[in-house]
């Protein structure tokens, strides 16, 4: 995460390798709660999804899930989001 957005993670990562994908959910530490983001790039290091998925106090965890092709995961606790991989 450093080489490639120049950020140190903070508490927490969740990571899979998928096909070509590489798909990380990371916690950075920012105005005294964590930001939350899941990260989607190639093998190449091409970053496809980089999206803020919440704003906590705390920590979650198994904050996605791949189904038939298709990243799953909540945003703000209201949204359900699709993504095709």
């Amino acid at each position: 995460l450093y080489r490639l957005l120049n950020i140190d993670a903070v508490k927490a990562v969740d990571y899979l390798e998928i096909s070509n994908k590489i798909i990380i959910s990371y916690y950075i530490y920012r105005d005294k709660s964590f930001l939350n983001y899941l990260l989607v790039t190639n093998r190449r290091r091409e970053i496809l999804l980089n999206d803020l998925i919440a704003e906590t106090e705390g920590i979650g965890i198994d904050t996605f899930t791949v189904k038939s092709d298709t990243l799953l995961y909540v945003k703000n606790q209201t949204q359900f989001v699709g993504y095709k991989l």
